[in-house]
């Protein structure tokens, strides 16, 4: 059998060492033999590389894959994938939410954001954070020469160059449709697209980079609709990556105050997922940041906590005006009547008019008469006393 042994080399750097068939080699090269095309690693050896997740954003990401963060347009993709790449340059929680275990270098590719926004955006992130707007971030790079997935030009070995000179970061990619060069044509051939995709995944667990895409989802998927992987654009992605996050509108952008709610979603492995509620608060002159994090679960529970609070409000309402009306009147009044006293005005038939009307009842407030005739019987009411 084939021993892999595994030893530090106190006095070389600590570099590790790995022995195979009585020769030594570096990690990369050991990591170069298992990407590479018919090079098959013996399982010791295989087991021997394996350590134990490492997260990059806590329930987010995990060091060494790559996912998608998918939205449609106009939804702070950009926005929220900048607070990323802050947080994890920072060391800072993700959305003020998700831990970030330690600071990284982040690159972060993108033809998109405008210089002008980027530095707003950024100091308002930094605020947010409870930083100096000001601060210097120095493990911080930007490039703005997307990667071609086609391998157009040598675009591949760029990538691998790039993730080779940088292991261990965050890099973020904004947006993957720029990045389809040649695959712009075959994005429904999902044989073709994965096959592009896992190039790069390779290259990425190779050197322990972590990679966050930006993409778009599809036209399947309409406002205030939980979003799912298979709304994202193009075949591929939907199955390719294991962490993705999904976000899609739940509360229109309002422009007068800066403001917008999104389903924020995130898929992984089996400890890693959740679905949140994410509201953003930019401010009318889009002058701060301020997102705040709560589980669906927690925002639907308060949507219905304060729909019976408006019910009972409205109910209260309801039983003030009937008593108000009911002081003015000599007789005993039908329910039809008593729908169109001031202050009640609601349709005979309400549901909520016959909960008032039984709840004053039952407080001995109001008094019912009741006269049957033939198969109907007839309510009236009048205030006792």
């Amino acid at each position: 059998g084939i021993e892999a042994l595994i030893r530090f080399d106190e006095i070389a750097s600590t570099e590790k060492l790995i022995q195979v068939h009585s020769e030594w080699i570096t990690e990369d090269e050991r990591d170069l033999s298992l990407h590479s095309e018919g090079s098959m690693v013996p399982d010791s050896l295989f087991c021997a590389m394996g350590g134990t997740t490492e997260m990059v954003i806590d329930e987010v990401i995990a060091k060494g894959h790559f996912g998608f963060l998918a939205a449609p347009e106009k939804s702070f993709k950009s926005y929220v994938s900048l607070d990323a790449a802050i947080s994890v340059a920072t060391g800072t929680p993700f959305l003020n939410r998700f831990a970030v275990p330690q600071k990284r270098k982040v690159l972060l590719i993108s033809n998109e954001t405008q210089i002008a926004d980027y530095k707003r955006q950024r100091a308002a992130i930094l605020t947010s954070k409870g930083l100096d707007p000001n601060t210097p971030l120095d493990n911080l790079f930007w490039n703005r020469s997307l990667f071609d997935l086609s391998d157009s030009e040598g675009s591949l070995e760029r990538f691998r160059k790039v993730c080779r000179d940088n292991p261990d970061c965050l890099m973020i990619i904004d947006p993957f449709n720029h990045c389809l060069g040649d695959l712009a044509s075959q994005n429904s051939n999902k044989a073709v697209m994965t096959s592009a995709l896992s190039r790069w995944s390779a290259i990425t667990e190779q050197f322990g980079v972590t990679l966050l895409i930006n993409h778009h989802t599809n036209d399947s998927l309409y406002p205030r609709a939980e979003p799912a992987r298979r709304n994202m654009s193009h075949v591929g992605p939907e199955s390719w990556g294991r962490y993705h996050v999904m976000m899609n509108e739940l509360k229109p952008y309002n422009n007068d105050d800066g403001t917008m709610q999104l389903f924020f979603f995130i898929e992984g492995n089996a400890q890693i997922g959740g679905k949140f509620v994410l509201s953003i608060d930019e401010g009318a002159n889009k002058d701060h940041w301020k997102p705040s994090i709560t589980t669906l679960k927690e925002h639907k529970e308060r949507k219905a906590a304060a729909k019976v609070e408006a019910t009972d409000s409205a109910l209260e309402s309801i039983q003030r005006a009937i008593l108000a009306g009911l002081a003015t009147k000599e007789t005993p009044q039908s329910v039809n009547a008593i729908s169109k006293l001031p202050g009640v005005q609601v349709d005979r038939t309400s549901v909520m008019l016959r909960q008032a009307l039984e709840a004053l009842v039952s407080d001995n407030k109001i008094k019912c008469r009741s006269k049957k005739t033939g198969e109907k019987t007839f309510n009236k009411y009048e205030l006792i006393g």
